[in-house]
């Protein structure tokens, strides 16, 4: 990847328009406090809230989708971080 000198700005956008979130795995992880746990939280009732109301009508359209794979790289991203700290 030498040839973008280390700028992914442009897959970040093409990631972004199929739906797709990029986040950093590297590095010490997040401080474990209660503002961290509570962010955690947070998104995991973000997540759980747009997966009920997409499945509320028996039918997952393609919006409703791109939302919840959104809502659930979030919390993804932020239980990774979570997982780094502990296992360091």
């Amino acid at each position: 990847m030498r040839a973008c000198n280390n700028d992914f700005s442009a897959l970040d956008v093409i990631e972004s328009r199929i739906g797709r979130t990029a986040y950093a795995t590297g590095g010490v992880g997040i401080k474990i406090d209660c503002d961290s746990v509570a962010a955690l939280a947070k998104e995991a009732g973000d997540a759980i809230s747009v997966m009920a109301e997409a499945i509320a009508d028996d039918t997952i359209t393609e919006d409703e989708k791109r939302t919840c794979i959104k809502e659930l790289l979030d919390l993804q991203k932020i239980a990774s971080s979570f997982l780094l700290q502990l296992n360091q």
